[in-house]
């Protein structure tokens, strides 16, 4: 995506397949849902995401965090950063997410490791409990090592 671009994605009877998304720091773009029933699930499958980061101004889904859920298929870690923001369900089975910056995070997430950094946020919608995809978001504290500087 371009600067100050968006792109909107409404189908809920097929999910979309990104081969590659590239959406380009700090670059006011926006994706974002609007599903069509308005109450449906817009489905997104991601092999690769360049910089393996989304960073800076970007707003990924300004609706409700039920109504998008996103697949991300890599192993790299996927880094949310910056100021940017996402309304999701995020499944990453492969991957570690790492959470930094101010970033914003509105949904549910089921990844292979979460890194928190920073003073961003992530909040759980339990409008996503026991959906599907994201049934398995029963969270639980598993380890938990800190850091101090």
């Amino acid at each position: 995506m371009q600067n100050n671009s968006k792109i909107i994605l409404s189908s809920t009877n097929y999910p979309y397949y990104f081969n590659i998304l590239e959406l380009k720091n700090n670059s006011n773009s926006q994706f974002d849902v609007q599903p069509n029933p308005a109450g449906g699930v817009v489905t997104l499958y991601v092999n690769s995401i360049v910089g393996d980061k989304f960073n800076g101004n970007q707003t990924i889904n300004s609706g409700r965090p039920f109504n998008f859920r996103m697949f991300y298929l890599g192993s790299n870690t996927l880094t949310l950063d910056g100021n940017a923001s996402m309304n999701a369900g995020l499944v990453a089975p492969n991957a570690s997410l790492s959470e930094s910056g101010t970033f914003d995070f509105n949904g549910a997430i089921l990844a292979k490791r979460l890194l928190l950094n920073g003073a961003g946020n992530i909040h759980y919608d339990e409008s996503l409990a026991g959906n599907g995809e994201v049934n398995d978001t029963q969270y639980r504290l598993r380890e938990l090592i800190q850091f101090y500087r």
